[in-house]
């Protein structure tokens, strides 16, 4: 089925669910409604972490306490978030006004001054070691796509103007937010890569797939070995992200198993509970821009990952596992050992190279097979050998250094030719030199 079928589907599905809602009389009504609402969302995922409390004996006990407790709208949106959303313990189920926006709520809370540096604010932190680039990324909040943005046109520059040859993004933290805050990574992208999503709608009861370009290139990036710091708290669009590094192979994953939920499916339900102010247990807690909240929602999720046999299954899915496993505050320093080997590894084979190329320099201008044992050469042919090898060890040096030798200063090969015939008929010169001082002596001992 085609996605724009399933999106008309997935919002059709949200307005009747709506409609059923506002149509309930009391809030024992209400209480089922929501309980099975999220008992179709977290089911397979309660069974997956143990935790299936969403069963008809646990809804008794709650409408037995409901009377009790639940006087007014207020009282109900606390007792569903004490007894229910607090309870599954998941980042996308919770209530909230339903124009809540966590990264202003946070702003208003820690009473943040925005700060603007080039490779600096407070989401983004650029720092740079020798050849590589570290990039520290706390959230991917749809506010801070275009505030962030800024630097990563600073990047784009700064990688053009310098030799860069590793990235590594650090997300350890994030939380997620917005997939759309991945077009900031075009400046170190090369090459759009696809992405395969696949999940089972629990409300639509179907499988459906997607493929897509997290990430798209820049025709001006270059290439470059890319690497992503991740840990335990790394969650929704992050977790997208971290699937999307290690299904594609965009940049190797060093860290810890991420907390999970991304990479498949579509942005969560969100029900309206009540219009509005709110003045409950939480009404400092969400606040809106320092206003008092209202139209509180229930936010939970419509689908669950599926196996490649297209069943629901958690376990391998619901998160990502790294390419290289080490604690979270260990993983720069395991990416910085790794490209210190790659570097080492490199230099290694480079080396090898030039050795391989001098031995058949060798056995071109001298004529010998360059199988020839070395203690078996004579001195003029060792001597062209040392020669060659320094040559193209001074050649590969300069070429790194983007300096490469020119004709005119670079030994050419009939230098070497020359060398190789002067040593041998310096040679013969000595031998015939001694042999007619020898001969002379001889002549001399014998008339004596």
């Amino acid at each position: 089925m085609a996605l724009e079928n399933i999106a008309a589907e997935r919002q059709h599905k949200l307005s009747v669910i709506q409609t059923e809602y506002d149509s309930l009389s009391n809030y024992s009504e209400k209480l089922e409604f929501v309980f099975n609402l999220l008992k179709t969302s977290q089911s397979y995922y309660l069974e997956w972490k143990g935790n299936n409390f969403l069963n008809r004996d646990y809804l008794n006990e709650l409408q037995n306490q409901l009377s009790s407790t639940v006087k007014n709208d207020d009282d109900f949106v606390d007792f569903i978030d004490s007894n229910l959303t607090s309870k599954i313990e998941s980042g996308h189920v919770f209530v909230r006004p339903r124009n809540f926006n966590i990264a202003d709520a946070i702003a208003v809370t820690e009473r943040e001054r925005e700060i603007f540096e080039p490779f600096k604010n407070n989401n983004v932190e650029v720092s740079f070691l020798e050849d590589s680039v570290v990039i520290k990324v706390k959230s991917f909040a749809n506010q801070r796509i275009a505030k962030d943005g800024y630097i990563f046109e600073s990047l784009e520059s700064y990688l053009k103007q310098n030799e860069v040859e590793n990235v590594i993004l650090d997300i350890r933290g994030n939380g997620g937010g917005s997939d759309e805050y991945f077009k900031n990574f075009s400046c170190f992208t090369d090459q759009t890569l696809p992405f395969k999503s696949e999940c089972h709608d629990l409300f639509l009861d179907r499988n459906y797939s997607e493929i897509w370009e997290p990430i798209p290139a820049s025709p001006d990036a270059k290439r470059y070995q890319k690497f992503l710091l991740v840990d335990n708290n790394v969650f929704s669009a992050a977790e997208t992200l971290a699937k999307f590094c290690k299904q594609s192979g965009y940049a190797t994953v060093v860290g810890e198993a991420t907390l999970g939920e991304g990479g498949y499916g579509r942005t969560p339900f969100n029900i309206q509970l009540t219009s509005g102010e709110y003045h409950g247990e939480r009404e400092h807690e969400i606040r809106q821009n320092g206003q008092i909240g209202e139209n509180i929602g229930i936010n939970f999720p419509t689908e669950a990952p599926i196996n490649e046999k297209g069943e629901i299954q958690y376990e391998g899915f619901y998160n990502t596992i790294p390419d290289i496993e080490c604690p979270k505050d260990q993983a720069l320093d395991v990416v910085l050992s790794e490209i210190q080997n790659k570097r080492a590894n490199d230099k290694l084979i480079q080396q090898n190279a030039i050795e391989q190329i001098s031995e058949n320099q060798f056995s071109e201008l001298s004529g010998v097979n360059i199988s020839k044992p070395f203690d078996q050469r004579s001195n003029a042919e060792v001597e062209i050998a040392h020669q060659i090898r320094e040559k193209n060890t001074i050649i590969h040096r300069q070429q790194e250094s983007g300096k490469v030798l020119t004709k005119s200063n670079s030994f050419s090969n009939s230098g070497f030719v020359m060398i190789f015939l002067v040593s041998m008929f310096s040679g013969m010169f000595i031998g015939i030199f001694i042999s007619i001082k020898y001969i002379l002596t001889l002549i001399v001992n014998l008339n004596n």
